[in-house]
């Protein structure tokens, strides 16, 4: 089960991917949301944010980076004949998909609990206009 949900897995990040990358560019106002790790240890003003804020894009790409790792490490684990070619790969695929998993754990805290209002962007995929302009001021939505 785990090798066919697998490809399952690089299809879904590859579409993933393919969809948010032209907003996943960074850009230079990226830096000081980076630097001041998006406001969640205190610092209290407005950060520059265009659709995607830098945290979000972050881990876009090493949500898509991972990813592609896995697929490869786990191809060579499945199709390698060479034995500890294959344990390398194991255990490079375990660590790379522990990463994941933590990295998918905060990202729904912080995308549900650390920051109220989130969940209607998550299952209706909108947000109201006044948490649109505080949390990525720089967005221009479709009025």
């Amino acid at each position: 089960v785990h090798h066919y949900v697998g490809f399952l897995f690089l299809i879904n990040i590859v579409m993933v991917f393919g969809i948010w990358v032209r907003d996943a560019f960074f850009e230079k106002f990226d830096w000081e949301w980076l630097t001041k790790v998006g406001g969640y240890f205190g610092y209290k003003e407005e950060l520059p944010a265009a659709r995607f804020n830098a945290g979000q894009k972050l881990y876009l790409w090493l949500v898509f980076l991972l990813g592609l790792f896995l697929a490869i490490t786990g191809l060579i684990d499945i199709f390698s004949n060479d034995s500890s070619l294959r344990l390398a790969m194991h255990s490079l695929h375990t660590i790379a998909a522990f990463i994941l998993i933590m990295m998918v754990m905060v990202h729904v805290y912080l995308g549900v609990l650390a920051n109220p209002g989130t969940l209607r962007g998550i299952f209706e995929g909108k947000v109201s206009k006044s948490w649109a302009r505080k949390h990525h001021p720089l967005w221009k939505t479709e009025e």
